[in-house]
């Protein structure tokens, strides 16, 4: 960040309060994302209906701004301000400054107005959408007088790239739908739209050279049901698609420039290009006729790179897309290309070999590097998934890193640009949390994930660190068919995305953002928008101890929301008892805690439940001559459930403890693992089990914990009180499709978890 921003205004650096408490001070300044610099002043500003607004001469663009600020006063206040006046005092003044970094904005409110000074549009965009929430956080009534406290704002982004991404092709979102996610972007200060518009389930974009594309490649017959691993699979029976026409998308386009948000489209090549390939069969490598895929996952059917059509096809294709984009930038995707079709492809073996290419990677490349080179002569800058690093990287293409940073590392040092979207933190179609959450691909983002990670990777060499453009969040909608599921899987993480990606990392403090979260969850109400909102925390599904007595300790995040509870197994609703202090459970009868937030807007989270229960412990069992490792008995098939796991025919095999044989194949497989476990010391025991499909925890012939069904890398906890010595030990498991993963950790107490070690397992 350009420290010039700083000496210009003469503020300091530190985050400060004038006469006032720290927390004072955030309560009545609790922006999002968080400014580099505050300093609140003595004297407070009373805006009113004939407030006058100056615009610099030179800052034609800022008619726009003030337009938007009247949106919103409008809106929610009733009033607008008119840009007639002639005074240059008393009122609002938005000036544009050479010195200042791009996007950076000064906000200066005392007794003799507002004054608002920026790097460029954005700058002073930025500045007026956090007057906005001061207004908004200071103001509750619509008396058309609203008050602001003194301060001054100093503030710039770390990151010029701060995205969002949208797959409008999974499942189909409207252009009004579009536009409102457009405009809480904006409120947050993100730049940036990545527009997924094209994939195997479908094509979302109007090309008037090619007709088709709309007419065919839009719609599919039906959508799986369920998860994509589940087998067999089931389909809905219903027709699903949609598309924007080229003048929907110009109207977008416009409304989110006027927003400071630039639309990068993405066209995906030469994979997840089954929905073209339906209207034009011609361009894969079998021509033979295809439909749009009804389920997710990725076709083995991609564009033909050995046939010159596709090249003309695409290259039509792009050219109306590019007319369309401002952007300086294109998508052309890049991933996840599966190779099977190009081995067996007589054209495209014959280009490998013309090209003098070693193999389908280079192929790829081959491929990748010639549509750069298209695009690169139309003025404008190719981006690729990680995946372009394959088989060489083409000379200007900007890398998106979204499988691990050791991609990011490589595009960088190579002098790439790179726009970091990892997995495991920034897709927002991840679960959020271990339980209560609707049906996802898989994986656990929480909102601390998503805020306290590092978006410029350590291990980066200093000269390379300039290359990281900034980061992204990416939400796929294979499991996202409304928008409210939509808006319950962005915010708050999207907000949390938009603060790591604007503040420096010595200035993140996820406790302080969650403090100043709590004044906009009120906005987000207002909006209508459907967040999520996080369920009572602090007690498992299965609660055990040794005592008779349990004290309990609720927490949600948010202050100005209220738990209610119940504790005889009923749901509880805005009548039942307002959690206060810390509750203390008999444990002479098992006890049912249901417990769920509410938020001042009316609105509830999930109900928490939990089962608490004094617990006895089970003497150990006295055994004979033992083995170390387990006895692992398994067979290849179809299973559904690790409870009642039947193996039929299996193989047996001996381990060394939880882990797969290596005979064992890749998919669809049943296993049970049998013995003992030496247990240390007598002690409650907590166990978790994590698993990717389903899984059933037995000790001393007692389910302990179970992952039902078909799970995605999930968790479950369960506990017993053991005494030291032997217990038997059984553990069954099941893989369908995708992901295997199978763990077991122990916990003694409050201790962290660890991995069992296999010196514990033995068998006879």
């Amino acid at each position: 960040m350009n420290n010039s921003l700083f000496l210009l205004v003469g503020f300091v650096f530190l985050l400060s309060c004038k006469q006032n408490s720290n927390r004072i001070c955030m309560k009545a300044i609790a922006v999002v994302p968080k400014p580099a610099s505050v300093l609140l002043g003595d004297d407070d500003f009373t805006l009113h209906t004939k407030t006058p607004v100056f615009i610099d001469s030179g800052f034609q663009q800022g008619a726009t701004i003030v337009n938007l600020f009247n949106e919103f006063l409008g809106k929610e206040y009733h009033f607008k301000l008119s840009m007639d006046s002639d005074t240059r005092t008393g009122g609002l003044s938005l000036k544009l400054v050479d010195s200042l970094p791009s996007e950076a904005y000064v906000l200066d409110v005392n007794n003799k107005g507002i004054a608002i000074v920026g790097a460029d549009y954005n700058g002073v965009l930025y500045g007026m959408k956090t007057l906005q929430q001061l207004i908004f956080q200071n103001n509750k009534s619509s008396n058309k007088t609203l008050w602001i406290p003194g301060v001054q704002i100093s503030d710039a982004p770390v990151f010029s790239w701060r995205g969002m991404h949208l797959d409008v092709v999974r499942h189909f979102f409207s252009k009004e739908q579009v536009m409102h996610l457009l405009e809480v972007m904006a409120d947050y200060k993100l730049n940036t739209f990545h527009w997924h518009l094209t994939d195997d389930q479908g094509w979302r974009i109007e090309i008037k050279e090619f007709p088709e594309l709309t007419e065919k490649a839009a719609w599919r017959s039906e959508t799986i049901i369920g998860h994509m691993a589940e087998h067999p699979k089931k389909f809905d029976g219903k027709p699903h698609g949609g598309f924007y026409t080229q003048d929907e998308i110009k109207e977008i386009i416009e409304f989110a420039a006027k927003r400071g948000i630039t639309v990068v489209p993405e066209i995906e090549m030469p994979g997840h290009a089954l929905a073209a390939l339906g209207a034009f069969p011609e361009l894969s490598c079998t021509e033979t006729t295809k439909a749009t895929f009804t389920e997710w996952g990725i076709s083995n059917d991609v564009f033909c790179a050995g046939n010159e059509a596709t090249f003309e096809f695409l290259s039509q294709v792009l050219d109306e897309v590019m007319e369309l984009f401002p952007s300086g930038y294109l998508h052309i995707g890049g991933d996840e290309c599966p190779k099977t079709r190009w081995k067996a492809c007589p054209k495209c073996q014959q280009r490998m070999q013309i090209e003098g290419l070693a193999n389908e990677e280079e192929l790829q490349s081959y491929f990748i590097k010639r549509i750069e080179a298209f695009v690169n002569s139309k003025g404008k800058q190719v981006i690729g998934w990680d995946e372009i690093l394959e088989g060489g990287l083409p000379e200007r293409a900007t890398v998106m890193s979204w499988r691990n940073s050791s991609h990011a590392l490589a595009a960088a040092t190579q002098g790439h640009d790179v726009i970091m979207a990892p997995n495991a933190t920034a897709y927002l179609d991840h679960y959020q949390s271990e339980k209560y959450e609707p049906l996802s691909i898989g994986g656990l983002t929480g909102l601390n994930d998503v805020y306290e990670w590092n978006i410029l990777p350590d291990e980066l060499p200093e000269e390379a660190k300039i290359h990281i453009l900034g980061a992204q969040a990416n939400m796929w909608t294979e499991y996202v068919a409304t928008n409210e599921h939509l808006e319950y899987m962005l915010y708050p993480r999207l907000i949390a995305l938009a603060e790591n990606a604007w503040i420096e990392k010595e200035q993140k403090d996820f406790t302080d953002f969650q403090n100043r979260m709590n004044k906009q969850y009120a906005w987000l109400d207002k909006q209508g928008i459907n967040y999520r909102i996080p369920y009572p925390m602090g007690f498992e599904a299965q609660n055990y101890g040794l005592s008779d007595v349990d004290t309990v300790e609720l927490f949600t995040g948010i202050e100005t929301a209220a738990i209610h509870y119940t504790l005889d197994g009923t749901v509880p609703d805005e009548n039942s008892p307002v959690y206060t202090v810390p509750l203390i459970l008999q444990l002479n009868e098992p006890v049912v805690l249901n417990a769920l937030t509410l938020m001042p807007s009316g609105r509830k989270s999930a109900v928490s439940t939990g089962y608490f229960k004094q617990l006895e412990f089970i003497e150990s069992l006295t055994v004979g001559i033992l083995e170390s490792g387990l006895r692992c008995s398994w067979e290849p098939g179809e299973f559904k459930s690790a409870k009642n796991l039947l193996l039929r025919n299996p193989k047996v095999t001996k381990v060394n403890g939880v882990e797969l044989p290596k005979e064992i194949p890749p998919t669809f497989f049943g296993a049970v693992y049998q013995g003992y476990i030496n247990i240390p010391h007598d002690g409650l025991y907590t166990f978790r089990l994590q698993s990717d499909d389903g899984a059933a925890l037995y000790i001393a012939e007692q389910l302990v914990t179970e992952n039902a069904g078909f799970k995605f890398g999930e968790h479950s906890k369960g506990a017993l009180a053991l005494k030291a010595g032997y217990h038997l030990f059984s553990l069954n498991y099941f893989q369908a499709k995708y992901g295997v993963n199978l763990s077991l950790y122990y916990q003694i107490g409050n201790a962290p978890f660890q991995k069992i070690p296999n010196s514990w397992f033995c068998y006879k």
